[in-house]
């Protein structure tokens, strides 16, 4: 917190943060989703709020994240904070912001939500339509969830004026493992951001499991290679062309001899794998050659080791989505 008090802070902003992490943390008022909003005060005004998850939930995070996650405080937000770019205030209160948009709304009205998701994907078997759209069951399920394992504490800010830079504070004294801004990428978040990619950009195909049935390279590139937009996936995550992901895929399997990519990557460099192909059979007389057999066969027992590996399950047919809590 001390970076974001400097400058000409009174005391104030201090005093503030100091109320805010003791009304979020140290001492919170919690009320279960549940019932919200329950007991809570100054809803109806600008303010911080803090979910919690219990264990059971932190298990089903966990599972979906392929990384260890405790219970506690998992996300921090604001309502009603002023633009940081044109000052302009809002009219959101911690009532709208929590019943409205978190708990009454969709993944496309919610951030936390929207993060919930992606990560409860598997655990929750939810359903992709689109681009920031899950099918309505899919939306039911994800509320049931929130309110079976989560509650929320919050802290009404005395004004808007400080809110946002309260914020920052906070989840950089927190750090809570699902809140991507104001803090340092690291591995949980460099995963969250893959994650959200499948919900924010609609790519649901990121979601199937590799067939372990598949041994003809033919019927592998036509099932798993066309089943996953590369193009799109690159762009819209990696900020690259799904070319360029391929051929790091390679080099660094030239280089380390096996292949040390992520599971989207190396879908990426099927996928491209898949267009070469599909280009060159458009030649007259083009014949497949034995190496593009072996190298179609290695990089999908590559894809199936990986997807063992981050999701935490075999490809025996079992995906995450067929284990619900």
């Amino acid at each position: 917190m001390r970076e974001v008090l400097d400058g000409n802070d009174d005391g104030g902003l201090a005093r503030s943060f100091a109320e805010a992490l003791s009304a979020l943390e140290e001492r919170p008022a919690l009320v279960p989703a549940r019932e919200f909003p329950g007991a809570l005060r100054h809803l109806d005004q600008p303010g911080l709020y803090a979910w919690r998850v219990d264990a059971p939930g932190a298990q089903h995070l966990s599972r979906g994240l392929g990384l260890p996650l405790r219970e506690g405080v998992i996300y921090v937000g604001q309502a009603g904070a002023r633009s940081t770019r044109s000052g302009v205030p809002s009219d959101a209160t911690l009532r709208k912001r929590i019943g409205r948009n978190h708990l009454g709304g969709k993944v496309r009205t919610s951030t936390f939500r929207c993060t919930l998701a992606a990560v409860l994907l598997g655990p929750l078997a939810l359903s992709v339509l689109g681009s920031r759209r899950l099918e309505p069951a899919s939306e039911a399920r994800l509320t049931e969830w929130m309110q079976k394992h989560l509650s929320i504490a919050v802290w009404g800010a005395p004004s808007d004026a400080q809110l946002a830079r309260l914020e920052q504070g906070i989840v950089a004294a927190l750090a809570p493992p699902l809140n991507l801004e104001h803090l340092p990428t690291d591995g949980l978040r460099a995963r969250l951001h893959g994650l959200r990619a499948i919900v924010i950009q609609g790519i649901a195909d990121l979601w199937l499991a590799p067939d372990p049935a598949l041994r003809d390279w033919r019927s592998i590139l036509a099932s798993c290679g066309q089943a996953f937009d590369g193009y799109r996936y690159a762009t819209a995550v990696l900020g690259c062309e799904c070319p360029e992901v391929a051929d790091e895929v390679w080099r660094r399997f030239a280089v380390q001899g096996h292949f040390a990519s992520s599971f989207a990557e190396l879908r990426c460099a099927l996928f491209w794998l898949q267009r070469c192909v599909h280009n060159a059979e458009q030649s007259p007389g083009w014949r497949p050659d034995p190496d593009l057999e072996r190298r179609v066969a290695r990089l999908y027992r590559a894809i199936q080791e990986a997807w063992r590996r981050e999701w935490g399950v075999d490809s025996s047919g079992l995906a995450p989505s067929a284990s619900r809590p």
